[in-house]
């Protein structure tokens, strides 16, 4: 601001695939006796992912599901989904404090 006015901005912030990878590391710290627990990050139909299994990325892969319940739900929502022959629940929930298209998806996976 200058004379109160606005003469330029800053954009900070930190790349959805980088977060993603930071949060699936902290759980995989506070959960190291556990299962594992998979973050996900998702920017409307994008997916932001971070060494994670290729049968739980294709479990929560499809934007439409995901659309579906979110129009269900719009706070959040859990599915039930098999994953290697073992019912697993996973959880999508979406962070409208950094947009209205942003989310997260929480998925614990069997060892």
């Amino acid at each position: 601001m200058r004379d109160g006015k606005v003469v330029g901005a800053v954009l900070a912030g930190i790349p959805l695939s980088r977060l993603a990878q930071r949060l699936s590391r902290q759980f995989r710290v506070e959960q190291a006796a556990g299962e594992p627990v998979w973050v996900y990050l998702y920017k409307g139909d994008r997916l932001f992912h971070w060494d994670t299994p290729p049968q739980v990325d294709a479990l929560i892969r499809d934007p439409t599901v995901r659309a579906e319940g979110l129009a269900a739900s719009p706070s959040g929502y859990t599915e039930k989904a098999r994953l290697q022959g073992e019912l697993q629940v996973y959880g999508v929930f979406p962070i409208e404090l950094l947009a209205p298209d942003i989310g997260t998806i929480i998925v614990r996976t069997p060892e």
